[in-house]
């Protein structure tokens, strides 16, 4: 009788990991995405950073299980936990170590002509003959 009351707690506690895990998984999906779209930082740093920036999204699995109670303070709660989740996935921003902006400006920096400031820094192409 105790083997199938610990196969069935197993069994509860491994669906639930699977319940937390599926959306941390979707979350770090879309950040890689987004972090792909607007950094130039390498592929393991964007992957190490969108998996941490996701974390948050283990938090909607016990949010939901919170709203579909019929108890108003719980589901006062799981409003408050799906609010806090979004908060901290958003307020995370991208990586930016190595920017294109942030080389093109130090590079220009770097010399000290103002008229070699103005020819780098200008965004018009140059006419070739």
């Amino acid at each position: 009788m105790s083997a199938i009351t610990l196969s069935s707690a197993l069994r509860l506690i491994g669906t639930a990991l699977l319940y937390s895990f599926i959306p941390w998984l979707w979350a770090a999906g879309i950040h890689i995405w987004v972090y792909l779209a607007v950094s130039v930082d390498d592929l393991s740093d964007l992957l190490l950073e969108a998996l941490h920036a996701s974390s948050a999204a283990m938090w909607f699995a016990p949010a939901i299980l919170l709203l579909s109670t019929s108890i108003p303070a719980a589901v006062a709660i799981g409003i408050l936990l799906i609010a806090n989740a979004v908060r901290l996935m958003v307020s995370r921003g991208t990586p930016q170590r190595r920017s294109v902006v942030t080389r093109r400006i130090l590079l220009c920096l770097s010399n000290c002509s103002a008229k070699r400031f103005q020819q780098m820094c200008s965004f018009r192409k140059k006419r070739s003959p």
